[in-house]
């Protein structure tokens, strides 16, 4: 009787993988050439073998076979806008700030950006005895509490540290995670504040929101907010024209790395199967695979996203993301150079992946960080670039 030995096995189903995204990216091609009858047969073959809850390609293939059949189905029966992703709600939020704080991308970035503006106001002069921090996208704020530590930790701490977030939603998420930061800061004896500005749009955020003090040190910090404004070029530069008012010392961005806004389908679509391969690929690496968490934020972010992506055109496709070259387009036009980020930003960037390779020792070196030219830094995972930090000031 023969039998097949483990290699065996592992060979013939990675061949199922390989056949499974090939029908898809042929069916992809089909639907772009609104071929659908075998767009259809093809969709049909690949929902025999993929499922939400299987592994990372399985996964993979669920969502962009579930957007290419809304697509086909959009294209015959004009429906309500599929939108991109929103929370609606904290548990979902939750879920993404333990996803993030268990990927070693997402925490790189914050430690990185938050070094840049360590290295920004703690550089000396009577400017920086108070520090402010003006957030528009406050989150969990986890990013302060390494700010304040370093703050603390530095030769000659600042006098006071302000925090400003602003927002259109969730005030009372907002107003629990200041009451943490003040506790935390009461811990280091930091005098500290921290203020809410609600706007209904981030683009009506006013630069008369509060008064400006001589001696303060102002970062601004854009965590993938400029994606947000880029189908509403006039509200994007509603923004940064408010940004560039205040006159900050530093803009701190993080983004995703990604090319999502090509107008042609067949780039489009390639461009989003190997980012969120690369995506779905980390976190079935870090997470177990029943993990609640992951299947979470799977369904909601990557589903909704790849979903937009893929099945919407026109203002009904609001997933946008494009990479650092295009926000050095993007911010030149309002005087905005970029800012080397230090060795000890890129030092910090390693040293969290390090962190979270000791835990997870299948995980080693897949986890990258990497200057982009010589400024900026971006973090990817198995050659796939995913996000990208830099800093930035204005010059006129």
């Amino acid at each position: 009787m023969l039998t097949c030995n483990s290699d065996d096995e592992v060979s013939q189903e990675a061949m199922k993988m390989v056949d499974l995204v090939e029908n898809l990216v042929a069916a992809s091609d089909r639907v772009a050439r609104n071929d659908y009858d075998q767009a259809a047969a093809l969709l049909k073959e690949c929902k025999r073998s993929c499922s939400a809850a299987g592994n990372a390609i399985q996964r993979l293939v669920f969502y962009f076979s579930e957007a290419l059949q809304e697509r086909m189905i959009n294209s015959q029966t004009p429906r309500p806008p599929a939108g991109g992703w929103s929370s609606s709600s904290s548990s979902v939020d939750r879920h993404i700030h333990q996803l993030a704080s268990c990927l070693p991308m997402g925490v790189a970035s914050q430690f990185a950006g938050v070094q840049s503006i360590v290295d920004e106001v703690t550089t000396g002069g009577p400017k920086r005895k108070r520090v402010h921090i003006i957030d528009l996208s406050l989150r969990n704020g986890a990013q302060w509490t390494i700010l304040m530590s370093a703050l603390a930790a530095s030769s000659s701490p600042p006098q006071r540290l302000k925090i400003t977030a602003v927002g259109s939603r969730q005030k009372q998420m907002m107003e629990e995670t200041g009451n943490r930061l003040a506790s935390f800061a009461a811990t280091l004896n930091m005098p500290f504040s921290f203020h809410i500005v609600m706007v209904s749009e981030l683009s009506d955020l006013k630069a008369d929101y509060d008064d400006e003090e001589e001696e303060e040190a102002v970062a601004v910090y854009l965590d993938y907010v400029p994606r947000k404004l880029i189908r509403s070029p006039t509200e994007f530069d509603k923004l940064m024209g408010t940004i560039k008012s205040i006159d900050p010392d530093v803009v701190v961005v993080t983004e995703v790395e990604a090319n999502h806004n090509s107008p042609a389908f067949g780039s489009r679509f390639m461009e989003a199967l190997y980012f969120f391969n690369a995506y779905l690929d980390a976190t079935q690496a870090y997470f177990d695979h029943d993990c609640n968490c992951r299947m979470a934020v799977e369904s909601v972010y990557c589903g909704e996203s790849i979903r937009n992506i893929v099945a919407c055109e026109g203002e009904e496709r609001v997933v946008r993301n494009v990479p650092l070259r295009a926000w050095r387009l993007f911010f030149k036009r309002f005087g905005m150079v970029e800012v080397e980020m230090s060795s000890s930003c890129f030092h910090q960037a390693r040293l969290v992946i390090h962190n979270h390779n000791i835990i997870n020792a299948g995980c080693r070196d897949l986890c990258t960080v990497e200057r982009d030219g010589d400024k900026s830094l971006v973090l990817g995972w198995k050659g796939t670039r995913l996000h990208s930090v830099s800093a930035w000031k204005f010059t006129t």
